[in-house]
């Protein structure tokens, strides 16, 4: 079999190396890929988001099946474009994209269907949206904008200066381009973030795991959102009945809740979460994996993801745990604002242990350089959190590249203080 991965991040590097243990020994292939990738499976060029690349692609190298890992080709209508060239895709197609490429249609979608979410008003008109947020009394609430922003379009405004700031950036300003001229504002819910990954097929569809990602820059959660500083899995405040509460009252109502609207998913689907007082509620919907928590989510899951894509064992049951894994991601410094590429890693051969998934790196002369914001994810295991924790940074401090960069408190047990 040969499967065409789609992407050039560390996320597609995870899957290609998770399919690679199938035990149909598929033969892998990626569209763009990077340094890392090479070590799975064959890269080829071109761009995943002009369709013309991607046809050429699978019809060069006979490709059975696309995976797709980036949400921009799957919003554009990818899977239609290859489903209607005969090709077995993984990602659902364009009509059922909006769960992601429009947070208004997705919020509205919840509201419909009684999925628990946090309440909600919406504007495509600056100065309405700003007179709403002058009579606001209660601070924090939530700015997003409409449409695809890379991870980057959430605000939690801390006060009016900071709503109305956002707003005229997002909607004046454009900061986001035309992704950013229509917002969600919506109230401020207090909790455990966590996300949960579903690979679903109609009706049916399989658990691949939980997980808990950092999203702001620096330690202690501060500093400008990025698109994710590391993760851990699974989720470890979590038990059998919240798992439980998960899965009747979000991910069952949500496919449910397809079906009734006549749309037909196919893919994965991730649920970005908050454990309230008051149970889950759903802050996003992702309509493919995340990065970086697919880097974790593969590692703590044994069972043949190969399998469910041919529809097999679609059993809705919830992983078995038997250990935990923490991934550290490390960036170019300045990410996610302004930063620099093009410098030697060093440190790679001596790290043991641990898995690396390649992200922003490339490949120049037979030396591995950095190549984007995120660089590289290490992704340590161990039959505890504290175990993982202390294996992976152990290893981190061995690598080495110019303006190197990563948060020093992923995995730290205080962060659930409150919970566990």
């Amino acid at each position: 079999m040969n499967i065409l991965i789609l992407g050039k991040g560390g996320r597609e590097h995870a899957l290609g190396w998770k399919l690679l243990q199938s035990v149909r020994k598929p033969h892998l292939f990626f569209l763009p890929g990077n340094a890392g990738t090479l070590s799975v499976g064959v890269n080829l060029e071109g761009d995943y988001n002009k369709f013309n690349d991607v046809k050429r692609t699978v019809v060069e190298n006979s490709i059975n099946l696309v995976v797709v890992g980036p949400e921009e080709p799957i919003a554009m209508g990818v899977a239609d474009f290859l489903e209607d060239m005969g090709v077995r895709v993984i990602a659902p197609r364009k009509n059922v994209a909006f769960l992601e490429a429009s947070k208004i249609k997705a919020k509205k979608f919840m509201k419909k269907h009684s999925i628990p979410t946090a309440d909600f008003v919406t504007f495509d008109n600056y100065q309405r949206a700003k007179a709403y947020i002058e009579k606001v009394e209660k601070f924090p609430v939530v700015i997003k904008a409409d449409g695809l922003c890379g991870g980057k379009g959430v605000v939690i405004a801390r006060d009016k200066k900071e709503a109305e700031d956002t707003l005229r950036a997002f909607m004046v300003d454009g900061r986001f381009g035309e992704a950013s001229r229509r917002v969600v504002i919506e109230e401020y819910l207090e909790g455990y973030e966590f996300s949960v990954f579903v690979y679903i097929e109609g009706e049916r569809y399989a658990v691949l795991g939980d997980a808990i990602d950092y999203k702001k820059a620096y330690d202690g959660d501060k500093g400008p959102n990025t698109g994710g500083m590391g993760s851990v899995a699974p989720a470890v405040f979590l038990n059998p009945g919240m798992r439980e509460k998960v899965r009747k009252d979000i991910i069952d109502r949500t496919i449910e809740g397809l079906i009734k609207d006549g749309l037909y998913y196919e893919g994965f689907l991730y649920f970005g979460l908050i454990w309230t007082e008051k149970g889950p509620y759903v802050l996003e919907y992702n309509v493919r994996m995340g990065d970086p928590e697919t880097q974790v989510v593969v590692m703590i899951d044994s069972r043949d993801w190969l399998e469910f894509f041919n529809g097999n064992q679609l059993d809705k049951k919830w992983p078995c745990y038997s250990r935990v894994c923490v991934e550290v991601v490390l960036v170019s410094s300045g990410y996610p604002l302004k930063y620099e590429k093009g410098y030697i890693i060093e440190g790679l051969n001596r790290v043991e242990g641990v898995n690396i998934f390649h992200a922003g790196t490339t490949l120049k002369e037979g030396r591995i350089i950095t190549n984007g914001g995120r660089v590289l994810n290490v992704v340590g295991c161990g039959k505890e959190l504290k175990e993982a924790r202390e294996k992976v940074y152990k290893e981190v401090r061995k690598i080495r590249f110019k303006n190197i960069f990563y948060r020093k408190d992923i995995g730290d047990i205080q962060r659930w203080k409150g919970i566990l």
